[in-house]
């Protein structure tokens, strides 16, 4: 399940990556970003997350798909602006 939710966030990224850098680039974020979304997703399902154990809601998945799928689009358009990803020729 995990997995397939994480796909909704690629797709998030993908919006706020498209036409301002490289495929390479997306590439690259996009691994990395599996591996952070790893956490917030053990913090709302897994049964030892602290949010678990609040008694957080997650309908559907939607809270740390949109959740992760933001927080990365925020890191790629900061990145950008610093130059630091390579733009698209």
């Amino acid at each position: 399940m995990y997995i397939y939710l994480h796909s909704f966030s690629f797709s998030i990224l993908l919006g706020a990556m498209a036409e301002r850098t490289s495929l390479n680039a997306y590439v690259v974020f996009s691994l990395l970003n599996t591996i952070v979304y790893c956490i917030p997703a053990h913090w709302v399902w897994g049964s030892t997350g602290f949010l678990y154990k609040l008694g957080c809601i997650d309908i559907a998945g939607s809270g740390a798909v949109h959740l992760l799928g933001a927080a990365s689009a925020m890191v790629c358009i900061y990145l950008d602006e610093l130059h630091w990803l390579p733009v698209q020729n």
